[in-house]
């Protein structure tokens, strides 16, 4: 698995970024932690558009310390979608590597995929999706994201080439009373370079103490940065949520 270069710099936060990194259970357990496991439904448009049937579950293994997601299954025949790096792979129920494809988001937006997306498409997609879901705040640790504090309770972060997410440029903005995620501005550069969405995180739940979201719409932005409240391009659900630790001290 492709580690992320760096270490990581509590010091180099935001006031945004480290009342964030508080309100989510404190720096310290997410650098120890390694990965997240999780349990998610995810429906909406996206799919249909690209002539794929979402699965009514998806079991989630997320590393916080690379860049790798695990997506099982990632469509309805039943094949488990991995993301590695920038390589998208499907494996069979015994976890045999049946189909791979290298620097797979290089074949994004054009061509077939305009109106029709394969399994190792899903993988890639909702496997850098998810990385980048929920491996939030910690990536607020990481020294290869460039943040900035826009404006009050709003981040903006400036990701590098090598890490597979929806577009360069993201916008992070934190509930006032909690310091939580509560919209996230991007551009799904997959779906294409139109493609300008806001994000809706809520429904929070906690888990030993630490805040995770329940709910995550995706809809379509205006110009003026308002979302269009029809319809909802994605709607994922949390079902199950654990921040785990294999390591010892």
């Amino acid at each position: 698995m492709p580690a992320i270069a760096g270490q990581p710099s509590v010091c180099a936060l935001t006031r945004t970024g480290a009342r964030a990194i508080e309100a989510y259970g404190g720096a310290e357990r997410w650098l120890k932690a390694d990965r997240i496991e999780a349990l998610v439904s995810v429906t909406g448009l996206a799919w249909w558009l690209k002539m794929r049937r979402p699965v009514p579950r998806t079991k989630l293994r997320i590393e916080l310390g690379s860049v790798y997601a695990r997506l099982e299954p990632v469509d309805r025949s039943g094949l488990v979608g991995v993301l590695r790096g920038k390589d998208a792979f499907l494996e069979d129920a015994s976890g045999v590597v049946v189909a791979k494809r290298e620097a797979a988001g290089k074949y994004f937006p054009g061509g077939r995929r305009v109106f029709y997306w394969d399994s190792l498409d899903l993988a890639y997609f909702a496997g850098h999706a998810m990385w980048n879901y929920f491996t939030f705040p910690r990536q607020l640790l990481r020294p290869e994201i460039e943040w900035k504090e826009s404006s009050d309770g709003v981040l903006e972060a400036h990701y590098p080439p090598e890490l597979p997410t929806h577009s360069a440029i993201q916008r992070f903005h934190f509930d006032p009373k909690t310091g939580l995620l509560c919209r996230h501005e991007c551009t799904l550069e997959a779906v294409g370079p139109w493609a300008h969405v806001t994000q809706v995180v809520d429904h929070y739940r906690e888990r030993d103490g630490i805040p995770y979201f329940g709910l995550r719409t995706v809809y379509f932005r205006r110009s003026d940065g308002s979302r269009i409240p029809w319809p909802k391009l994605i709607v994922g659900r949390v079902l199950e949520w654990q921040l785990c630790t294999s390591r010892t001290s």
